[in-house]
């Protein structure tokens, strides 16, 4: 600890060291508290998604490059899941589902949902290109 001066200041026995007017505190103290534990567990296999994409509603800026309000944009396509195997790829904008153009994520999630029929066509844009794909269970 440095006082006025430069000059190191210490106490032998007590807590403070005093020069001029200003206190500084000298403590022997450790702080047993600032640590931390990480503990591993085996977790239970992950279920993967029935169409192995990970998407999400369309940002303003895509909107505006699309030249539409409705749609997804797939974010990730999961290896060796069905969509990997129909080719849809990360960037693709999810336009439609057999069909049926939906709302927003949760329209689409809720009409997926009612799908009994196999496989599924997804109506993509890519690239400002619309395309039909395919997706095989």
């Amino acid at each position: 600890m440095y006082g006025a001066g430069g000059r190191v200041n210490y106490s032998g026995t007590g807590t403070n060291t005093t020069h001029g007017t200003t206190t500084t505190p000298i403590t022997k103290h450790q702080r047993r508290y600032d640590q931390a534990a990480l503990f591993l567990v085996k977790a239970l296999p992950i279920t993967p998604y029935k169409l192995g994409l990970n998407y999400r509603n369309l940002s303003n800026e895509e909107r505006a490059e699309a030249e539409r309000n409705t749609g997804l944009f797939v974010g990730t396509v999961y290896e060796d899941t069905p969509s990997f195997y129909a080719n849809v790829l990360r960037g693709d904008i999810i336009i439609s589902i057999n069909g049926i153009q939906f709302k927003n994520m949760k329209h689409f999630n809720q009409l997926f949902d009612e799908i009994t029929e196999k496989p599924v066509t997804l109506t993509i844009l890519r690239k400002g290109v619309q395309k039909d794909i395919t997706v095989h269970f």
